[in-house]
Protein backbone atom coordinates (compact mmCIF):
# COMPACT_ATOMS: atom_id res chain seq x y z
CA UNK A 1 0.00 0.00 0.00
CA UNK A 2 1.42 3.72 -1.07
CA UNK A 3 1.25 6.48 1.11
CA UNK A 4 -1.62 8.73 1.11
CA UNK A 5 -1.62 11.75 -1.56
CA UNK A 6 -1.82 15.29 -0.07
CA UNK A 7 -1.41 18.74 -2.38
CA UNK A 8 0.63 20.53 0.06
CA UNK A 9 0.38 24.32 0.38
CA UNK A 10 3.08 26.21 0.58
CA UNK A 11 3.34 27.06 4.44
CA UNK A 12 3.37 22.74 4.85
CA UNK A 13 6.95 23.13 2.87
CA UNK A 14 7.87 26.09 4.89
CA UNK A 15 7.21 24.53 8.20
CA UNK A 16 8.87 21.06 6.93
CA UNK A 17 11.65 23.71 5.96
CA UNK A 18 12.23 24.89 9.32
CA UNK A 19 11.98 21.38 11.08
CA UNK A 20 8.74 20.84 12.34
CA UNK A 21 9.02 16.95 13.42
CA UNK A 22 5.55 16.27 13.58
CA UNK A 23 5.09 17.43 10.22
CA UNK A 24 7.65 15.78 8.93
CA UNK A 25 6.64 12.51 10.78
CA UNK A 26 2.75 13.10 9.31
CA UNK A 27 4.22 13.38 5.94
CA UNK A 28 6.58 9.98 6.17
CA UNK A 29 4.31 8.31 3.87
CA UNK A 30 2.39 10.82 1.73
CA UNK A 31 2.88 11.06 -1.58
CA UNK A 32 3.23 15.24 -1.76
CA UNK A 33 2.01 17.05 -4.63
CA UNK A 34 2.48 21.11 -5.01
CA UNK A 35 0.29 23.52 -7.32
CA UNK A 36 2.46 24.88 -9.91
CA UNK A 37 1.44 28.53 -7.91
CA UNK A 38 3.18 26.93 -4.99
CA UNK A 39 6.23 26.00 -7.14
CA UNK A 40 6.74 29.99 -8.22
CA UNK A 41 6.23 31.03 -4.52
CA UNK A 42 8.99 28.52 -3.34
CA UNK A 43 11.30 29.56 -6.37
CA UNK A 44 10.78 33.17 -5.73
CA UNK A 45 12.11 32.23 -2.24
CA UNK A 46 15.29 30.50 -3.11
CA UNK A 47 17.60 34.19 -3.02
CA UNK A 48 17.94 33.77 0.38
CA UNK A 49 20.86 31.81 0.58
CA UNK A 50 22.51 28.76 -1.69
CA UNK A 51 21.58 26.31 1.26
CA UNK A 52 18.27 27.30 1.11
CA UNK A 53 18.22 27.26 -2.36
CA UNK A 54 19.77 23.48 -2.97
CA UNK A 55 16.83 22.76 -0.33
CA UNK A 56 13.91 23.94 -2.34
CA UNK A 57 15.56 22.18 -5.49
CA UNK A 58 15.68 19.05 -3.83
CA UNK A 59 12.51 19.29 -2.12
CA UNK A 60 10.78 20.18 -5.56
CA UNK A 61 12.13 16.90 -7.37
CA UNK A 62 10.92 15.03 -4.83
CA UNK A 63 7.35 16.44 -5.55
CA UNK A 64 5.01 15.98 -7.91
CA UNK A 65 4.43 19.51 -9.29
CA UNK A 66 0.82 19.62 -10.99
CA UNK A 67 0.44 22.18 -13.85
CA UNK A 68 -2.02 24.65 -14.60
CA UNK A 69 -4.94 23.93 -17.22
CA UNK A 70 -8.36 24.92 -18.36
CA UNK A 71 -10.47 23.00 -15.37
CA UNK A 72 -7.91 24.41 -13.01
CA UNK A 73 -8.47 27.77 -14.16
CA UNK A 74 -12.07 27.42 -14.34
CA UNK A 75 -12.50 26.69 -10.84
CA UNK A 76 -9.59 28.85 -9.27
CA UNK A 77 -11.98 31.77 -10.58
CA UNK A 78 -15.14 30.22 -9.01
CA UNK A 79 -13.63 29.86 -5.89
CA UNK A 80 -11.73 33.23 -6.20
CA UNK A 81 -15.79 34.65 -6.87
CA UNK A 82 -17.74 32.39 -4.24
CA UNK A 83 -15.56 32.09 -1.62
CA UNK A 84 -13.45 35.58 -1.91
CA UNK A 85 -9.69 33.92 -1.72
CA UNK A 86 -6.72 35.80 -4.07
CA UNK A 87 -5.65 34.21 -6.69
CA UNK A 88 -2.91 32.48 -5.36
CA UNK A 89 -4.89 30.90 -2.86
CA UNK A 90 -7.90 29.85 -5.10
CA UNK A 91 -5.04 28.59 -7.58
CA UNK A 92 -4.38 25.92 -4.68
CA UNK A 93 -7.51 24.67 -3.80
CA UNK A 94 -8.57 24.45 -7.38
CA UNK A 95 -5.53 21.92 -7.81
CA UNK A 96 -6.33 20.05 -5.00
CA UNK A 97 -10.28 19.69 -6.24
CA UNK A 98 -8.97 18.73 -9.44
CA UNK A 99 -6.99 16.21 -8.59
CA UNK A 100 -9.81 14.80 -5.84
CA UNK A 101 -6.95 14.83 -3.13
CA UNK A 102 -6.92 16.75 0.25
CA UNK A 103 -5.21 19.72 0.63
CA UNK A 104 -3.01 20.24 3.57
CA UNK A 105 -2.62 23.63 4.48
CA UNK A 106 -1.90 25.88 8.26
CA UNK A 107 -4.48 28.24 6.64
CA UNK A 108 -7.93 27.83 8.25
CA UNK A 109 -9.93 29.91 6.02
CA UNK A 110 -9.54 27.21 3.23
CA UNK A 111 -12.55 25.21 5.25
CA UNK A 112 -15.39 27.42 3.99
CA UNK A 113 -14.95 25.67 0.86
CA UNK A 114 -17.58 22.99 0.84
CA UNK A 115 -16.20 21.58 -2.17
CA UNK A 116 -12.81 21.14 -0.98
CA UNK A 117 -11.33 17.83 1.19
CA UNK A 118 -8.83 19.75 3.44
CA UNK A 119 -6.75 18.80 6.52
CA UNK A 120 -6.16 21.87 8.79
CA UNK A 121 -2.21 21.67 10.43
CA UNK A 122 -1.99 23.42 13.50
CA UNK A 123 1.85 22.75 15.10
CA UNK A 124 0.60 22.31 18.78
CA UNK A 125 -2.26 20.09 17.84
CA UNK A 126 -2.06 16.20 16.44
CA UNK A 127 -3.32 16.07 13.14
CA UNK A 128 -4.59 12.76 10.97
CA UNK A 129 -4.96 12.36 7.43
CA UNK A 130 -8.70 11.10 6.08
CA UNK A 131 -9.52 7.84 5.44
CA UNK A 132 -9.77 6.91 1.60
CA UNK A 133 -6.94 8.80 -0.43
CA UNK A 134 -4.26 6.15 -0.69
CA UNK A 135 -3.61 3.66 -3.60
CA UNK A 136 -3.70 0.02 -3.23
Amino acid sequence: MKGAKLLLDTNIVVSLFEGDANLGSLLQNVEAYLSFASEIELLGSKHVNPEDQNWVDTFLEECYVVEVDFGVKELAAYIQWHYNLNLQEALVAATSMSLAIPLLSQNAHFQKIRELVFVHYQPSIETSLPEGYYDI
